[in-house]
């Protein structure tokens, strides 16, 4: 059980030692988190940058008093609040803070209950105030259009957002989608997005698939869950024609079929040459998209990770991609979890990890050589995946092409200390990645 009656004392003796508070699931309720405040406003320790209360039940009471106590802290630089229950009044308050608060750079706040009020409370501290904050976590707040479309405007002046996460938020839907796109047209400093299961459909990857023949920062794009169909793949698949900057594209759940498929390919192919990473999982493309895909891969140079799960390919799809995977060494990571193949699949899926092994070993470093549980199927915990400071143009080339919204060791809230969803192990026959 996390100690907090000992991290108070810490705080109230300034013990130069304390980095960080850990209170995960700590049964924390409203008194409790306005004890911890109150010690944390009259503390003074230089070393102490990050504080998790994720997983409790702080309400708006608490929020409201840990905010006051931000808005005087000088050295806190990340603060999770993931899972509570935090309303608008809470996020108002904390809003507040914002626009006081000159350290802190990663704010998380996924699955509270905020609603459109408190998103645009903090839209309007990020729009007019605040100067610090690279990373915000909104995720599953019940957020619809309308505090999308604040957040959207706030981001067309904001100069320091690098990471915005609104998924799950499933009222945001097209017209929230295309607040966002407008934003993003003169944006010039957010690099990963993720609008997974918003409801943006097929008009909202339209307006999005705009943004992205005009903007030249954004590096992750997530809009899995969407329905965008054939129609929002083929758009987003024309606007990678000409976009220069996106790394990583999820489009997992999307029902874009075989021919969304052949789009992307099509542009990837002859067009494109800076995507390294793209998901396709659970969009039933079979063994044609799955064939379609392998031609594709005996000539890309550019592709280091490739998910597939869920997508009904049997054994013609896996061979197929087997024998592609021959003639390309620049693919490092391939994943075809929960498909339909048999033992002649089965056995083509070793020929893939032998062939992934020799691309993983060719690299300066072992980007391929990672565990998956913060990037499965549902990317269920965001606090697994986040940044809170951009690496360089080359770091990128390394690290982001892999997961973008990795958290960095030096950063403040260590991935192991995160829930995951497990990982599937590597003798399932399914999964390719080098583990």
């Amino acid at each position: 059980m996390p100690d907090l009656e000992g991290t108070i004392a810490r705080l109230e003796a300034n013990d130069p030692t304390l980095e960080s508070i850990e209170l995960i699931k700590g049964d924390i309720n409203d008194d409790k988190a306005t004890r911890l405040a109150t010690a944390l406003k009259t503390s003074t320790i230089p070393a102490l940058t990050s504080m998790d209360l994720s997983s409790n039940e702080i309400d708006d009471a608490g929020a409201t008093a840990l905010a006051e106590a931000l808005a005087h802290n000088t050295t806190l630089t990340a603060v999770g609040l993931y899972d509570n229950n935090i309303s608008n009044t809470g996020a108002i308050a904390l809003a507040e803070a914002l626009k006081r608060n000159r350290t802190l750079t990663s704010l998380e706040l996924w699955e509270n209950k905020i609603g459109d009020t408190g998103a645009s409370a903090i839209a309007s501290a990020l729009q007019e105030h605040n100067q610090t904050l690279t990373l915000i976590e909104l995720g599953n707040n019940k957020i619809s259009s309308t505090g999308a479309s604040a957040l959207a405007q706030a981001l067309e002046n904001n100069t320091t957002l690098i990471s915005m996460n609104l998924g799950w938020n499933t009222t945001i839907g097209a017209k929230g989608a295309r607040a966002l796109s407008e934003a993003l047209k003169t944006n010039k400093t957010l690099r990963h997005l993720s609008l997974d299961q918003t409801n943006t459909g097929a008009k909202g990857a339209e307006a999005l698939a705009e943004a992205l023949k005009l903007n030249h920062t954004l590096e992750l794009l997530d809009l899995k869950h969407n329905n965008i169909g054939t129609q929002g793949a083929t758009a987003i698949a024309n606007a990678l024609a000409s976009n220069t900057t996106l790394i990583e594209l999820k489009l997992g759940y999307n029902n874009i079929g075989i021919e969304g498929t052949r789009a992307l390919i099509e542009t990837l192919l002859r067009l494109n040459k800076t995507l390294s990473i793209l998901h396709l999982g659970g969009n039933n493309i079979g063994d044609e998209g799955a064939i379609a895909l392998a031609k594709f891969l005996q000539h890309n140079t550019t592709l280091t990770k490739l998910k597939l799960v869920h997508n009904n390919i049997g054994d013609a799809g896996v061979i197929a991609l087997a024998e592609a995977l021959k003639h390309n060494e620049t693919l490092l990571s391939l994943e075809l979890d929960h498909n339909e193949f048999g033992p002649l699949g089965t056995a083509a899926l070793q020929d893939i990890k032998i062939i992934l092994a020799r691309n993983n070993a060719k690299t300066d470093a072992p980007i391929g050589l990672l565990p998956l549980a913060a990037d499965t199927e549902h990317d269920i915990s965001p606090m697994a995946r986040s940044t809170t400071a951009p690496p360089t143009r080359e770091e990128d080339r390394r690290t982001v092409v892999i997961n973008p919204m990795r958290r960095d060791a030096a950063t403040a809230f260590q991935t192991a200390t995160r829930p995951k969803m497990a990982a599937k192990s590597a003798d399932t026959g399914c999964r390719c990645t080098i583990q």
